[in-house]
């Protein structure tokens, strides 16, 4: 792989790095809102609300799921990025790679809580670590599904 690809590959990590601290240091009122209005779309796109009731019933239930779903989302992305780096290093797709996938998403995920707790409005949860761990778990194995299959060259 050349070494633009592999440049352009860990300006993608150090792009999404970001992106999560941005949302790591929203307060809670401006994530909800965001939340809020992406569960809302997620309802009426997959159920049909009788009325605005139970359309704000239904958001009012799921947005807790919509907002963890995010946190595995951000890290399932951050896995793929930091996993093709390794591999555009070292072709040979090993175990080690997986292993310090995890090892530097965890530990981002770590810092991501420890940032939270000083954000005004904000907390620290060893819960949404782990969901982030498990975001990042699933993304290696989709990656690794995928590539047992196919070869790494493409990337």
């Amino acid at each position: 792989m050349s070494n633009t690809r592999k440049y352009f590959l860990l300006i993608f990590i150090i792009i999404w790095i970001i992106i999560i601290n941005i949302f790591s240091s929203m307060d809670y009122f401006n994530t909800n809102k965001i939340s809020k209005k992406i569960t809302k779309e997620v309802v009426t796109t997959f159920y049909n609300p009788r009325d605005e009731n139970e359309l704000n019933h239904i958001v009012h239930d799921t947005n807790l799921y919509i907002r963890k779903f995010a946190h595995a989302f951000l890290f399932f992305i951050l896995s793929l990025f930091v996993l093709c780096f390794f591999n555009s290093v070292n072709k040979a797709l090993l175990f080690k790679q997986y292993i310090s996938t995890l090892l530097i998403c965890f530990s981002l995920a770590c810092f991501d809580e420890l940032h939270q707790y000083f954000v005004l409005g904000r907390s620290s949860s060893f819960v949404d670590t782990l969901i982030d761990l498990l975001g990042s778990i699933i993304g290696c194995l989709i990656v690794n599904l995928y590539f047992s299959h196919n070869s790494f060259k493409n990337i």
